[in-house]
């Protein structure tokens, strides 16, 4: 049996007044747990402040609000990852962030993800991400109204650390961010928010 991966998946931490049941998938401790809590404020602090992305300058934007089924989808993708040795968006089945963020269950707009790996911390990892244009620009999107993240320590595995950042809309709070009236929010499709 394949060792099991030093998993930290982020459960039990919302932002909203109720807690989520933590969900196990493989056994946890790796060299330096990250709580969804540090993780959420890491990224809330890097999107208060406006920032160079490549050339572009990006201003601050609304901080973000934890969900469970992204980080459940961004855990399993982490673990994949680091078992079936690839390091891509779309896994081995094809399955890109939209299809494995709704097959997990998401119910907001989903499909957009970063990814990194060989990162030990969760510093480390941000930090590599904001320095790709294209990564610090889906950190720092004015759309994005929530996230869930995970980080996957394999020590056989060719990277070690796995890190996955899945991020969604709410479609309510997208509109309520917009000024749009909330009723259209409950018309629209699960759909892909982003090409």
């Amino acid at each position: 049996m394949k060792k099991l991966a030093i998993l930290t998946l982020l459960f039990g931490f919302t932002t909203f007044v109720h807690a989520v049941p933590q969900v196990k998938m493989a056994q946890v401790g790796a060299a330096k747990s990250v709580s969804p809590q540090e993780m959420l404020s890491a990224v809330n602090a890097i999107r208060a402040k406006s920032r160079m992305c490549g050339k572009t300058m990006m201003p601050a934007v609304p901080p973000l609000k934890w969900n469970s089924t992204l980080a459940y989808s961004a855990g399993k993708h982490a673990q994949d990852m680091a078992y079936h040795k690839f390091y891509k968006h779309k896994n081995k089945q094809g399955l890109d962030p939209f299809d494995r963020h709704k097959r997990d269950g998401y119910k907001g707009w989903g499909g957009v993800e970063n990814i990194t790996a060989g990162n030990e911390t969760l510093e480390d990892a941000l930090s590599h991400l904001l320095e790709s244009e294209y990564h610090c620009k889906t950190l720092m999107n004015q759309y994005i109204t929530e996230m869930g993240m995970a980080q996957v320590f394999v020590p056989q595995s060719q990277y070690g650390n796995y890190w996955v950042q899945n991020f969604g809309i709410d479609p309510q709070r997208f509109y309520e961010l917009k000024g749009y009236p909330v009723e259209r929010a409950k018309r629209l499709p699960f759909g892909k928010m982003f090409d």
